[in-house]
């Protein structure tokens, strides 16, 4: 029993006592993730908004996440990735609170645009926490916590919601505001300033050339956030384009495929930890290069199957070959912004805002090729894209 439970706590990381706040912090503010799933049901349902307007707002959400993501970023280098977090937390939970007073199609946008902002913001800013709190070798574990966290956070949240929404629709809204009230004060209280102490002495001795150099500026960092960028309008076609094409090849129900996708989330949030505490004893760009070769394996072979047994197999894939690569592209991006130490929330900041861009564009990349061409056409481009990315990545084997 006692060797069991020895086996069990290895695969929990060594982390500091301030980055399990952070986590339970993210867990907390992600309990309270039930307005996105049914924001178009209650724009259209309650506030009585065309489709097309809410299609509308959606879209100034999604525009809202991007510029919150860099913002975020450089905003932590500045005033501090706790105070940033703290920021995000009481922005959008007040956000929160006043949209069920708003039936102005003007305002709510607004307001939408400022709730994505702070959201998106939060992404860099813990980023820039963990780079200043963790050790080197433990930060793809600890990217893997949060993971954890969110994904816990944002299940039972998504079931809350449910119950919430069909008793009363604006009761989603004002939980989603305790909770980030909540999560503002967890942080507030009791996260130390500063956090980022050695990466900035170790910045001073690890910087290119003598001089800070800005994300943008570094091509070995473009080329890991387009790795990332390409990953992430691939793997968001299983809830985009997929969907449409497995009840169609493969006869699956929509029911049946939401429990596929539930199973998913499962087996990620259940396996992070111990693929993150493999991962980290090995080469970050070899993982990182191994998982996409694993999706892009998956994905093509997408058309020479059918039934719900290979599906399912396929989406397992799928799924490994993601557990392969977040953790060890998290450690990269992390690496490289803690040699600039002063820079980190910007190089955090620079990398999420790619992950928003992908999540923005994936829908109408996926949607144009399956719709103007076929299915497998979009099938073999997600593999060619992520195939030549992979090769990109894999050229900068020695960083």
């Amino acid at each position: 029993m006692s060797e069991r439970r020895s086996d069990w706590i290895a695969f929990v990381p060594q982390l500091p006592a301030q980055l399990w706040l952070l986590a339970a912090a993210a867990f907390v503010n992600f309990l309270g993730y039930m307005v996105t799933p049914f924001l178009v049901l209650y724009l259209t349902e309650v506030a009585n908004f065309s489709i097309e307007s809410a299609g509308v707002l959606l879209t100034c959400f999604g525009l809202g996440g991007i510029a919150g993501t860099w913002s975020g970023g450089r905003l932590s280098d500045r005033i501090g990735a706790p105070n940033v977090l703290v920021l995000s937390f009481l922005i959008s939970g007040g956000a929160m609170a006043v949209i069920p007073a708003i039936s102005s199609t003007l305002i709510i946008g607004g307001i939408l645009i400022v709730l994505a902002f702070a959201n998106g913001a939060f992404r860099p800013a813990y980023d820039a926490c963990v780079v200043g709190l963790c050790p080197e070798d433990e930060r793809s574990r600890a990217y893997a916590v949060y993971v954890v966290a969110i994904n816990i956070g944002a299940g039972i949240a998504a079931s809350l919601g449910g119950y919430l929404y069909a008793g009363k629709p604006e009761l989603i809204f004002y939980v989603d505001a305790a909770t980030s009230l909540f999560a503002a004060g967890l942080v507030s209280v009791f996260l130390a300033r500063p956090l980022n102490t050695e990466s900035k002495k170790a910045s001073k001795t690890e910087m290119v050339d003598g001089a800070a150099r800005a994300a943008h500026k570094s091509i070995a960092f473009l080329l890991v956030c387009l790795a990332s960028c390409v990953l992430d309008v691939v793997a968001k076609q299983t809830s985009v384009t997929l969907p449409l094409y497995v009840t169609s090849a493969y006869g699956m129900t929509p029911e049946a495929f939401g429990h596929l996708l539930t199973l998913g989330y499962l087996v990620f949030a259940a396996a992070v930890l111990p693929v993150s505490s493999w991962v980290k004893e090995r080469n970050p760009i070899q993982m990182a290069v191994a998982g996409m070769a694993i999706v892009a394996a998956a994905f093509s072979l997408l058309p020479t199957g059918s039934g719900g047994s290979v599906l399912v197999g396929l989406y397992l894939l799928i799924t490994f070959g993601q557990l392969l690569f977040y953790p060890a592209i998290m450690s990269i991006v992390m690496g490289i912004a803690a040699k600039d130490g002063e820079r980190s929330g910007e190089y955090m900041g620079f990398y999420r805002t790619t992950q928003s861009v992908a999540g923005l564009a994936a829908p109408s990349i996926g949607t144009f090729i399956y719709a103007q061409l076929f299915p497998s056409a979009l099938w073999g481009f997600c593999t060619i894209l992520i195939l030549a990315s992979a090769l990109a990545l894999w050229r900068l084997k020695g960083i």
